[in-house]
């Protein structure tokens, strides 16, 4: 089998045992680390395991559910002028709820990789979450190399982030199980 080269992603060893993958949009925050199957030769490995699903219960809400009206409201001039709409600030009270959960992200992420000892985070959401967690979380200022991808995957599968990162070539593929089903009189497998 040859050896694919992959440039960010460091040699399969410790280094991978230390990794961290954050999934976020402004809804919902999920993290995992990289892992090694407990049994290989069943499952192959490595995989992304999850720890922790944070949510934004504000940031699922919309329209009527959040603000209690669908529009902000509109008035008339005096003496019949045109109607105008009234600015309640609602861009302003959504992008605070984003800050917001960015901080709390952060806090997770950063304490998520405290606990595991990361040396290596890939930091995944859509690039508006991104630049918030982009401003909120300085990587030279803690020690591990952060790699990003703007992209939204927070309602994706385990096996389809795993999938989308190893061919964005931010994560190593996983090998096939070593012990497969074969019937009686098939060869071994090379």
């Amino acid at each position: 089998m040859s050896k694919q080269s992959f440039p960010n992603v460091p040699e399969r060893g410790d280094i991978m045992k230390h990794s961290c993958v954050v999934v976020a949009d402004g809804a919902r925050c999920r993290l995992f680390t990289v892992e090694e199957s407990m049994e290989p030769w069943f499952e192959g490995g490595p995989g992304l395991l999850e720890h922790i699903d944070l949510v934004n219960p504000e940031g699922e809400l919309a329209g009527r559910a959040l603000f209690g009206s669908q529009k902000s409201g509109r008035g008339r001039a005096p003496c019949r002028g045109s109607a105008h709409g009234f600015d309640d600030h609602r861009s302003r009270h959504l992008d605070e709820v984003e800050r917001r959960f960015a901080r709390r992200v952060v806090d997770a992420v950063l304490s998520f990789a405290r606990e595991n000892r990361a040396e290596r985070i890939v930091l995944v959401a859509d690039s508006r979450m991104l630049g918030m967690l982009r401003n909120e979380l300085d990587a030279e200022k803690h020690a591990f190399a952060l790699d990003e991808l703007a992209q939204d995957l927070s309602r994706y599968a385990v096996s389809q982030i795993h999938d989308l990162l190893t061919n964005r070539g931010l994560l190593l593929p996983r090998h096939p199980p070593s012990l497969a089903y074969r019937a009686r009189g098939q060869p071994r497998p090379n």
